[in-house]
């Protein structure tokens, strides 16, 4: 291939033609700019352009086999450009854009009726979204729900930009195809991408005491050989599933002269992928301590042991106001499972990230929230101005947004 500034139109469609998508990428940054500037002449709308823009440049790719006359690549893309943008104005969007979802109402129509028809395709365009493959619904959330650019996304998920890019036109194809065949069939929204509800009704004339076993959701309390559990994590905004992590406790096992358990932890449904783990834990009548690490590694395995102020003890909790957390019981509802009354546990966090773990009676931990404060420190995992603020808690006249919640889903 030739190098960018000598590469005619001609020769670099050839090449996207024999599957060389790099060739490609370099027509779009040619292209884009007069696509851009045509698409806007016809809409006026610079959120509508967006989408139309990256829609025909995707429609050119899967389609670049078509063109008879490669020469004529400028042409070609500017009349499907220009050919979405008008059937946009004729029969209106189809589907609600992902980044300005709150900026798109009807005039003519009941504001009641809109938002609520609003609200159903936003929760569309989210349930294709979770639908997709790890890599493609990391990549989409990152760009179209945190709003990060290709650049960003590719430093974050350690991949190239063209592979980020690739990840886009292919991830905004399956969307708009998934999103199209649920509104034509009005067929049942699947849901096991999206976060459960959450339902959490206050009890403030009830006590609990509880004593916590286990340093949290990875592993939420002492079972016995051969047991384990499923918690996923799911992201904010959107709340869609990032990461599935399973626990195993698998055996008994003498390190340095102490009785530990081996615990086992998958990571699944994560992009980049996450190494899986062995944890090890001594327990004895009235303490947990965390002694060990050893983490995958493709050449070899990293072990870490844990320093002392990592080891993990069995705590109690209770209803009231203490110098390191806040308690309060509640009626807890996640999805389908009622957990009836539960200790929610507020920990206050020094970089501004808190967390509320909920308990059972037993002890055992089902659920979690991660908030980011406006004190939170800077972060590339989080963005407190992208945050929603629909969910939010005000503690010491600062108030928390919701970055991550943590779910229990099997305990077997």
């Amino acid at each position: 291939m030739k190098p960018v500034k000598e590469a005619t139109d001609l020769e670099l469609v050839m090449e996207a033609q024999a599957g060389q998508v790099s060739a490609f990428e370099i027509l779009i940054r040619r292209h884009q700019r007069g696509v851009r500037s045509e698409v806007l002449s016809i809409l006026g709308n610079q959120a509508d352009c967006d989408d139309v823009v990256q829609e025909s440049f995707l429609s050119a790719f899967r389609r670049i086999d078509t063109l008879k006359a490669p020469y004529n690549f400028s042409a070609w893309i500017r009349q499907i450009a220009r050919n979405k943008a008008r059937n946009l104005i004729v029969r209106g969007p189809r589907f609600v854009s992902l980044v300005h979802v709150q900026d798109t109402q009807s005039a003519q129509q009941d504001q009641e009726s809109a938002e609520e028809a609003m609200r159903y395709r936003l929760q569309t365009v989210l349930r294709a979204m979770a639908s997709l493959s790890s890599p493609l619904r990391e990549t989409a959330r990152l760009s179209y729900l945190q709003q990060l650019s290709c650049q960003q996304v590719a430093d974050r998920l350690q991949i190239p930009i063209g592979t980020v890019k690739r990840r886009l036109w292919e991830s905004r194809f399956m969307i708009k195809k998934e999103v199209m065949k649920m509104l034509k069939s009005d067929k049942q929204l699947d849901t096991s991408g999206i976060a459960p509800s959450i339902q959490i009704v206050e009890c403030p004339s009830e006590t609990i005491e509880i004593l916590s076993r286990g340093p949290g959701l990875y592993f939420g309390s002492v079972m016995d050989i051969g047991h384990g559990e499923t918690c996923k994590f799911y992201d904010c905004p959107g709340h869609i599933l990032t990461l599935t992590a399973r626990t195993h406790i698998v055996r008994k096992v003498s390190i340095m002269g102490r009785n530990c358990i081996e615990v086992l932890v998958e990571h699944l449904d994560c992009e980049p992928p996450e190494a899986n783990l062995l944890d090890y834990f001594e327990i004895t009548d009235d303490s947990f301590l965390w002694l060990m690490r050893v983490t995958a590694d493709h050449g070899y395995p990293q072990t870490r042991f844990m320093a002392e102020e990592e080891e993990v003890f069995n705590r109690r909790f209770r209803t009231g106001e203490y110098a390191d957390y806040v308690a309060r019981v509640v009626d807890l509802t996640v999805g389908q499972t009622h957990w009836e009354k539960c200790l929610a546990v507020w920990w206050a966090w020094a970089d501004g990230t808190p967390v509320e773990s909920f308990y059972t009676t037993a002890g055992r931990e089902v659920l979690r929230r991660r908030f980011v404060g406006s004190n939170a420190m800077v972060s590339k995992n989080y963005d407190y101005e992208k945050l929603s603020s629909s969910i939010k808690k005000e503690f010491q006249g600062i108030e928390y947004r919701l970055w991550y919640i943590t779910v229990l889903c099997e305990s077997l």
